[in-house]
């Protein structure tokens, strides 16, 4: 089997490297099209979160395997790749992975609505 950047990166997000953080925080996905026609967002929200990853809970979309998880008003732009798929549930893990500093400020937000905003010094 020949691995890939993408395998490597899959393997890291089940390594569980990264302390994972319960959080209620709405985001949005963006993610193309076929043939990189139209994009698309989707709202959902983040119940869980890394440095390396999340696992969000989405409607009845169809997410392909690849996305970004945008944070405010596209003030956070996370490349992602969807490693495992549950009823209502996506695991993402992130292709390159979020400050420490950021997650931890992330998972002391109090409005779940907050994230969709714009991020300043004062929102996060």
């Amino acid at each position: 089997m020949r691995t890939t950047y993408l395998s490597r990166v899959e393997s890291d997000y089940f390594s569980r490297k990264w302390y994972s953080r319960s959080v209620t925080l709405f985001c949005n996905l963006l993610y193309t099209g076929k043939w990189m026609r139209k994009t698309q967002i989707v709202r959902c929200l983040v119940v869980e979160i890394s440095e390396g990853g999340a696992t969000v809970r989405v409607g009845k979309s169809l997410i392909p395997d690849h996305a970004y998880l945008v944070f405010g008003r596209f003030d956070v732009v996370v490349g992602s790749i969807v490693v495992q798929r549950d009823p209502g549930h996506l695991h993402l893990c992130f292709v390159k992975q979020l400050e420490p500093d950021f997650v931890n400020r992330l998972a002391r937000m109090n409005s779940p609505f907050s994230t969709l905003e714009s991020l300043n010094p004062k929102t996060i």
